[in-house]
């Protein structure tokens, strides 16, 4: 008795499920990490690649005289409004609903990801837009006065959102939002004083596909767990980013290589941000409440 019971203990010592499927986590780990990297370091590579080609993809070296003045009412109005998203107020607002979302089903540690990662891409697009200095291709006036009137339409509208929000139970996390997205303005601007950016000179990458693409890269794959939200998130994401690049074009703002080049800058910070998230802030989290939990008083 003895003798099976002994060989039954190391049978089971040896298979030591456990073990293995540690290790196994342990290797599948390594291997997204390492993925991740060669990734990162692909996209990032990308960048000065379509930096050194952009001219080539410019669309508007020879422009119509039918799209002189900028092209249809109707489109640069719709495309100035789509622009308007992708930057300032209008990224704001955006950032601010997915952020409340996931801090009304209770994810506020992804809710914090979103809005750090979002800001992060912004920093990061103003040493990238000062090291290269590309020059922005010439717009008509006609489409630099659409671009000002949408901006102040999405700020008017925005505005009102907010009003109307203060009135329901939402209030103190729209308040909270609002604290928050004034003091990330005041910190971009304040980073920006130190980073010089010539105007006309700050095309390359595009601030707007960066910033769009680094959003929809942060929410997607939060929503990628419930069959529910899946696919009409990453639809809504794929719209938003593809509308807000292809309208940057058209209003003559940047030409395709800053588009992508911004796409590219976006995934590279995002994946990149990503890892450093999910590794080193739960341990900052836990040695943060591990020295919480110490008994800090000196001894009687």
């Amino acid at each position: 008795m003895m003798r099976g019971g002994k060989e039954g203990n190391n049978v089971t010592v040896g298979e030591n499920p456990g073990r293995r499927l540690r290790t196994g986590r342990t290797l599948l780990a390594l291997a997204r990490a390492f993925g991740g990297a060669i990734a990162i370091v692909v996209l990032f590579a990308l960048v000065p690649l379509l930096a050194g080609v952009r001219t080539d993809f410019d669309p508007w070296r020879t422009v119509s005289p039918a799209y002189a003045d900028g092209g249809p009412i109707i489109g640069v109005a719709l495309a100035a409004l789509l622009s308007a998203l992708g930057s300032g107020i209008g990224l704001m607002a955006i950032v601010g609903i997915a952020v409340l979302a996931l801090a009304a089903a209770g994810r506020r540690y992804d809710a914090a990801f979103v809005a750090v990662a979002v800001f992060g891409a912004v920093i990061l697009s103003l040493p990238l837009k000062s090291y290269f200095g590309s020059v922005r291709p010439p717009a008509p006036d006609s489409v630099s006065n659409w671009i000002h009137y949408a901006d102040v339409a999405v700020a008017l509208v925005v505005g009102a959102g907010i009003l109307a929000a203060l009135l329901t139970r939402w209030r103190r996390w729209v308040v909270a939002a609002v604290v928050i997205a004034l003091a990330a303005f005041a910190l971009e601007t304040l980073i920006a004083t130190f980073i010089p950016l010539t105007a006309g000179f700050d095309a390359f990458p595009s601030g707007h596909s960066m910033y769009s693409m680094t959003l929809a890269a942060s929410v997607v794959p939060l929503a990628w767990h419930s069959p529910r939200t899946r696919y009409p998130v990453l639809a809504a994401s794929m719209l938003y980013v593809l509308g807000v690049g292809v309208s940057r074009v058209y209003l003559h703002a940047h030409i395709p290589a800053d588009i992508v080049a911004g796409w590219c800058a976006a995934l590279a910070w995002t994946a990149g941000f990503r890892i450093l998230w999910v590794t080193v802030a739960p341990a900052i989290l836990q040695a943060s409440r591990a020295g919480n939990d110490l008994d800090l008083h000196p001894l009687a």
